[in-house]
């Protein structure tokens, strides 16, 4: 019986519950995926790639890279095929069965060797798993990368848990081998390429990223992860929104409490026509996920989506719904969460007009796109007229202002120490007659998030700057933003 056919054996029946099961047990493939410095038009090959599971994550994250899976068998292939059929990943991810040894560049019709290959929980299963990783190097081109995540030697464990461990990954023919650090700072020196390895849960598991050709690692530093971050009046369902600016910044940015404080569907927009495209929907993908894995997903409702607000108080898959809500910093002030639209006098007396200025909004935002399409094909950073022609419009900033100072005044009446919201497309911290006002902006013309630090200190994070720059790091304290 060849490999495959052992493989086609042992996964016959597994392969149903395989990604509900290991989820347990294969632990550091997420911190593995979110490392990768995946950039657009890039190749990854996955060598071992099962159900598909990590690739489908890839693609989630950087819908413009061009995925490749391998595995020996064929029933496992089978079950990622019917995963992918009728996703939106179908044409982005190509699968092919075969072994480690035995795949290039031209199995899948490529040109040129790959930017990335992973091994996850594979060099485990794989007899000749150092001819694995010396054919994987081969046909990785110069600068590219390995990106492995495997079992360690679990040597600060118990002793019994490790012999319990083995005995039970020996009944799934997986063997795992402590030697693979060392084989791979012996290949790091041997070709004078670039390694780092650090081990997770114990010395559980072993993460490792591989460079070949000396260059300077470049293992993903933008991904950073705050306490809370609030993000607002994203209108999904617009064609005003900038579903591809937000998109990667949740790709980039993780939190403990994640905040959706109002406008965050447009049902205004999508009553009168539907739009919604795949950015749209790989935003709400990721959303519902985060709120899946553990991250505390709060949706506070505003007046585009107040088609939520007779279910506040109940959750949709993990996110709860609110009207409003009291978050706590870490360094112990409290804030005010809500979207803002109840203190909006036009909102509340004037509804007609409300919905004729976002007609006219609408439109500004159509000229503000094709203004900026022509900015990119000069060469410069996006630029929103739409928010220029606010801050010079004297009305314009007399509203703003007005709206500010009452929210402000609210929160000092709950004897609060600052508050939070949206609504206004205006990123704004500032301090209110000892009250602190905080804006998280929007993502139809600045592309703003507010963001708190473990210390609880709290800033706006504008991430078309960070996007024009590629340095995270640089845009979190800008010039315009408070940091307090």
């Amino acid at each position: 019986m060849d490999a495959a056919q052992k493989m086609d054996q042992q996964y016959r029946y597994q392969r149903y519950v395989y990604d509900l099961s290991r989820k347990y047990y294969l632990l550091g493939r997420d911190a593995l995926l979110a490392e990768i410095p995946l950039q657009p038009g890039e190749t990854v090959l996955e060598i071992g790639c099962g159900t598909g599971r990590n690739l489908t994550k890839l693609a989630y994250r950087q819908p413009h890279a061009k995925l490749y899976g391998m595995d020996a068998s064929a029933m496992m292939l089978d079950t990622a095929r019917d995963n992918l059929r009728n996703t939106l990943y179908a044409q982005q991810i190509t699968l092919r069965q075969g072994l480690a040894g035995q795949v290039d560049h031209t199995t899948f019709g490529l040109e040129k060797p790959f930017d990335h290959i992973v091994f996850s929980y594979v060099l485990s299963m794989i007899p000749g798993w150092q001819d694995a990783l010396e054919h994987a190097l081969s046909i990785l081109k110069p600068g590219g990368c390995l990106h492995v995540v495997d079992f360690s030697d679990q040597q600060t464990m118990p002793a019994w848990f490790r012999k319990l461990l083995l005995q039970w990954l020996a009944w799934f023919n997986v063997h795992p081998d402590s030697a693979v650090p060392a084989y791979l700072e012996q290949m790091a020196a041997r070709h004078h390429d670039q390694l780092r390895i650090r081990h997770l849960s114990g010395r559980y598991a072993v993460l490792a990223h591989y460079q070949k050709g000396g260059f300077p690692m470049t293992i993903n530093q933008n991904f950073r992860k705050y306490r809370s971050i609030w993000i607002s009046d994203t209108h999904l369902g617009s064609r005003g929104c900038k579903a591809e600016f937000l998109l990667d910044f949740l790709q980039h940015n993780q939190a403990d409490h994640l905040y959706l404080v109002g406008d965050i569907i447009d049902g205004w927009a999508l009553r009168k026509r539907w739009y919604w495209d795949a950015f749209h929907d790989q935003i709400l993908h990721l959303l519902f996920e985060r709120a899946q894995r553990g991250t505390k997903v709060t949706y506070v409702s505003g007046n585009h989506d107040e088609f939520l607000r007779p279910f506040i108080h109940h959750q949709i898959t993990a996110i709860s719904l609110e009207d409003e809500v009291v978050h706590t910093t870490a360094d112990g002030r409290k804030f005010l969460v809500l979207h803002g639209d109840q203190f909006d006098g036009v909102m509340q007396f004037a509804r007609w007009l409300a919905i004729l200025g976002d007609w006219i909004y609408e439109r500004l935002l159509v000229v503000n796109n094709v203004y900026n399409r022509l900015r990119r094909r000069m060469g410069y950073p996006y630029w929103s007229l739409s928010a220029y022609l606010k801050h010079k419009t004297k009305s314009a900033v007399n509203f703003i202002s007005a709206f500010e100072e009452t929210l402000a005044k609210e929160a000092k009446k709950r004897q609060l120490d600052g508050i939070i919201c949206g609504h206004i497309h205006h990123a704004e911290i500032r301090d209110i007659d000892g009250v602190l006002y905080c804006n998280d902006g929007d993502w139809v013309e600045s592309c703003t998030a507010l963001v708190e630090e473990w210390d609880g200190s709290l800033h706006v994070v504008r991430w078309s700057a960070v996007q024009k720059t590629g340095k995270q790091v640089d845009a979190l304290t800008p010039t315009s933003a408070v940091v307090v």
